[in-house]
């Protein structure tokens, strides 16, 4: 097992990753009004999949 190890200021690409899978399972699963899932694509795109989560699940919050 390979031990990883963080370079400060390098981002966690598995945290990133599991971000973006998040989002897009909200996305598939119609959970998103189109404003919010609409922010969140753009997020993605610009490559902040963080701040896309943290969006989503801000609006999931609200909806309940």
């Amino acid at each position: 097992m390979t031990k990883h190890v963080r370079v400060r200021g390098e981002p966690d690409r598995d945290y990133e990753r599991e971000a973006e899978r998040l989002v897009d399972e909200f996305a598939d699963r119609g959970l998103l009004d189109g404003d919010i899932r609409e922010e969140a694509e753009k997020l993605l795109a610009n490559d902040r999949p963080i701040e896309a989560l943290r969006r989503v699940t801000e609006y999931r919050q609200n909806v309940r």
